[in-house]
């Protein structure tokens, strides 16, 4: 039987473009792309050798991706600057609060927060 494969994305604004991280939780990899003004995807890269099952960004365009047992969270050249730990799998997250500086992480049985120096990344209503 195939194994079942995840994708997760999220998108970003950097340097007057539009880039979308599309992690591959199956092939352990998350990708870059540049979207184009029509929508659609070029200029694939792989932006890191860590798939996830959960993806932030934060305001200073970091990426920060799910592992067995930690965060990753690499800079916008696919370099892991920091791994936060935890007790068990961390499965998602997001920032939250009135300024954006919580991140609140989901795991199997319990839901944590950390205080950040940054903010995550803006978010634009639809």
């Amino acid at each position: 039987m195939p194994q079942k494969r995840f994708s997760h994305n999220k998108s970003i604004r950097y340097k007057q473009h539009i880039y979308k991280y599309i992690a591959d939780a199956g092939d352990n990899k998350t990708w870059l792309y540049k979207i184009l003004p029509d929508g659609s995807l070029s200029e694939k890269s792989l932006f890191c050798k860590q798939g996830s099952d959960g993806m932030s960004l934060d305001e200073r365009s970091n990426v920060y991706v799910t592992g067995s047992s930690s965060i990753s969270i690499y800079n916008n050249k696919g370099k892991k600057i920091v791994e936060i730990m935890f007790p068990e799998r961390p499965a998602n997250m997001t920032f939250a609060g009135k300024e954006r500086k919580t991140l609140v992480v989901t795991a199997r049985t319990s839901i944590y927060t950390i205080e950040m120096a940054v903010r995550g990344a803006p978010t634009q209503a639809k």
